[in-house]
């Protein structure tokens, strides 16, 4: 009976390219788990966890506006807010 073996990459066998990925409304989680892959090169077939396959990244418009991000006054307004109406509720 023929054993089948696990394929590893030769060093040779492994091209690291450059990646643009486009950051313009994505939410910033999404965003960092899709450069972590790419770095790690998790998505390539050529994937094996004690070698470095993975790719550069570039983040194009990094700094966008992010679509869950508000800004601390709101958000600490409408906190001010609740409470109050707690206070007002058991006094």
């Amino acid at each position: 009976m023929k054993r089948t073996s696990t394929y590893f990459p030769k060093q040779n066998e492994i091209h690291d390219a450059w990646r643009i990925i486009d950051a313009t409304g994505r939410p910033l989680g999404r965003l960092a788990r899709d450069i972590a892959v790419a770095l790690q090169g998790k998505d390539k077939p050529t994937y094996t966890p004690h070698l470095i396959t993975g790719d550069h990244v570039r983040a194009k418009h990094p700094w966008g506006p992010f679509p869950a991000v508000r800004p601390l006054e709101s958000v600490l307004s409408k906190q001010l807010e609740l409470f109050i109406d707690r206070l007002q509720l058991r006094g």
